[in-house]
């Protein structure tokens, strides 16, 4: 099995494709790998995900819909077999509102309401407050997971922006890029994001992440900074090589000077250029 071979099979099993989809989605007529394949299986990807998202949401709510309905159905029947009232109603509470209308006013005790029909067929046929409390919680938890999940695909989405820019070296081999690409995009996964305006605050353990000064450390720095350890550069001309920094006045820059103008410098190139420039001096 040869390397496109390889990747055709992950990918129809991946994506529940046949052979012939999956090449048309990446391969050229004369069957050289597309420029953007790579960007073509992360849609293709997201679109599954977001689908499978739908779908879990959508069978939660239609099931807790119809164990809803089942019970209620079910109280209305005991209660019409108790008390011999078989008028029909729009809901439960509309069928008890017809009885008591329907019977002579009495004063009744607690105990008397607790004892009567309706009162023991509600309890009986309701769902227990610990199973319920139980479900919510897990089905809000599912809700609070499913939105963290689309602020960190947000994040990421930023993040490669950001990092594909500066024109990252990867492998010529597609599966050998994906995997380094999201090996990469997986360590933003290891923070909380705040979203203030168009900037986005980045936390750890409920706390803003600062640099070694106690200055606040922006989410582009955070993104040079991850990039710098997961990648090599292509300078200008195309070559695999880092990019040689520019000097920045005349002599060595000082731990001192170097920190006063990273914490002054807002652009983001010009701050990995200045982070260059001092690691490399």
């Amino acid at each position: 099995m040869d390397e496109r071979q390889l990747l055709v099979y992950v990918l129809t099993k991946q994506f529940n494709k046949t052979d012939d989809e999956v090449a048309e989605l990446i391969y050229n007529s004369d069957g050289t790998l597309k420029e953007d394949a790579g960007d073509v299986i992360l849609h293709v990807n997201a679109e599954k995900v977001a689908k499978m998202k739908k779908d879990a949401t959508t069978k939660f709510d239609d099931g807790y819909k119809k164990a809803q309905k089942e019970v209620m159905e079910r109280a209305e029947k005991i209660f019409k077999e108790k008390t011999g009232f078989t008028e029909d109603a729009a809901d439960f509470e509309s069928l008890l509102d017809g009885f008591l209308k329907a019977k002579p006013t009495t004063k009744l005790t607690d105990d008397d309401v607790k004892k009567h029909p309706a009162f023991l067929a509600l309890e009986n046929s309701r769902v227990p407050k610990s199973d319920y409390e139980s479900l919510k919680a897990e089905y809000d938890n599912f809700r609070v997971s499913a939105q963290r999940e689309k602020i960190i695909q947000k994040i990421q989405d930023k993040a490669w922006a950001l990092t594909e820019a500066r024109n990252p070296v990867l492998s010529d081999n597609p599966i050998v890029a994906k995997t380094r690409r999201d090996d990469f995009l997986r360590k933003f996964s290891d923070f909380d994001y705040e979203f203030v305006g168009d900037e986005v605050v980045v936390l750890k353990e409920g706390k803003r992440i600062e640099d070694s000064q106690g200055n606040h450390k922006t989410f582009n720095s955070l993104v040079d900074e991850l990039a710098q350890t997961s990648f090599d550069f292509k300078k200008q001309d195309g070559k695999d090589t880092p990019k040689t920094p520019p000097r920045f006045g005349a002599g060595k820059m000082t731990s001192e000077e170097y920190y006063q103008r990273l914490s002054q410098e807002k652009d983001p190139q010009k701050r990995v250029e200045l982070q260059n420039a001092y690691r490399n001096q």
